[in-house]
Order: C-alpha cells, then structure tokens, then sequence
C-alpha cells in the first residue's frame, strides 16, 4: 500500500514509523479494527544532506571573497537567501544559518539549522599579470613575517 502525505507532516525522517489507531484490520469475529502502522519513506532533497533536523550543504566560494569577503546566495527550503561571506573565511569553515533547516517534527514553527561548509576554490589558468600580482603579494606577506620575526 502506498500513502502520501504531502506538507502534513512537516519534520518526518526516513524509516519514522506513524501508528494510526483503529485503522488496521477487522477484528477476529467482527472486533474492532486493530492499528495501522506506517513505516515512511522520505524522498531526500538532492541539494541538501540531512542530519536530524539539520540541513548541510557544501558551497563553494572564489579566492577572492575568501580573502576580501562578500555576500553570496545560498539555496534554502523556501529560497534563497543573501548571506555574509566574513574576509579571511578559510576553507572548510562552517556558516550557522538558524532556522532554515528542516522543521521539528511536533513543534509547529520550530527549525532545525542549515550549516554551509565553505570550499574556496582557488583560481586556475592565470594570465601573466595575475600571476604576478600573486607573486607581489606573496613577497608583500614574507616581508611581513621577516620585520615580526627581527
């Protein structure tokens, strides 16, 4: 038997089982119907991974807003949302957006968290100026460790 339950139940996971009472069977000799259980199967969303009634996402982001910091869209449930991107973000670094996970399951207006894992990407193909460029920073920063470390 298939069942679905669309926007009734927000909250439910995967292999959550619902005990609807006096919907099962007819009793033996015409007793009362016994209990139906339903065990659920939840199509997941293939943006997000689910972790209770968390949502996380990996997002990448270019070298540049790592470094100088910027706002960036972020997919959600309802939409996306403009979000923050603080200068020097590291990779791997774990943005906490409360209230745009999965709803709690019984706790009407309750939300879990979307976590957003930062991955830089750094650029590739660089023409001759860029490198350079890379180059005058890289040397600007050993300077600066050289006049610490003196």
């Amino acid at each position: 038997m298939y069942v679905c339950f669309p926007d009734r139940l927000p909250g439910t996971y995967d292999g959550q089982k619902l005990r609807l009472r006096g919907k099962g069977q007819s009793g033996i000799g015409g007793g009362p119907a016994g209990d139906l259980f339903i065990i659920l199967e939840v199509q997941a969303d293939p943006r997000f991974n689910r972790v209770g009634d968390n949502l996380t996402i990996n997002q990448n982001i270019d070298l540049y807003t790592a470094v100088l910091g910027g706002k960036m869209d972020i997919p959600t449930l309802t939409g996306k949302v403009k979000v923050t991107i603080p200068k020097a973000t590291q990779n791997g670094k774990v943005l906490r957006l409360k209230g745009k996970g999965m709803p709690k399951y019984g706790k009407p207006g309750q939300f879990g968290e979307l976590l957003v894992k930062i991955n830089i990407k750094t650029p590739s193909g660089l023409s001759g100026e860029e490198e350079r460029l890379f180059r005058r920073l890289q040397s600007l920063r050993q300077g600066k460790r050289a006049s610490v470390n003196n």
